[in-house]
């Protein structure tokens, strides 16, 4: 993950009409846009059924240390750290599993995958 990145409505037409619906819903000061930092409050796409809804979020895993945030995540170590267990790898590896894929033909082991999921982080990112 990067330290920062740009949000910028006025480049995207798209991206004008998602920052515009979390502010009419959750009000103009819900959201950062320009240069986005970590502890920021950006706007995230959520599917709801078969829609995406865009909702303001704090940018970053909190830290196990109760002060400051995680932002980064090697994809070769995800599934080994706690904080990262339930997250997006390891929904990337349980959809695939559904969708038909086997074990074999995914670059991840379902070991690492259950080994993540016994971390504290479940508590904290149910699936």
């Amino acid at each position: 993950m990067c330290g920062r990145y740009s949000l910028a409505p006025d480049q995207s037409k798209e991206i004008a009409q998602i920052v515009a619906e979390v502010r009419a819903r959750f009000g103009a000061a819900s959201i950062h846009t320009g240069e986005i930092f970590p502890t920021n409050t950006a706007p995230i796409l959520l599917l709801d059924g078969q829609k995406m809804i865009p909702k303001p979020m704090t940018w970053g895993f909190p830290s196990f240390k109760g002060k400051g945030v995680i932002i980064n995540a090697r994809g070769e170590t995800a599934l080994d750290k706690p904080i990262h267990a339930g997250t997006a790898v390891y929904r990337a590896y349980d959809r695939l599993l559904r969708m038909g894929y086997s074990k074999k033909e995914i670059p991840f082991s379902a070991a690492r995958a259950e080994r993540a999921l016994s971390g504290r982080a479940v508590e904290h990112f149910p699936r």
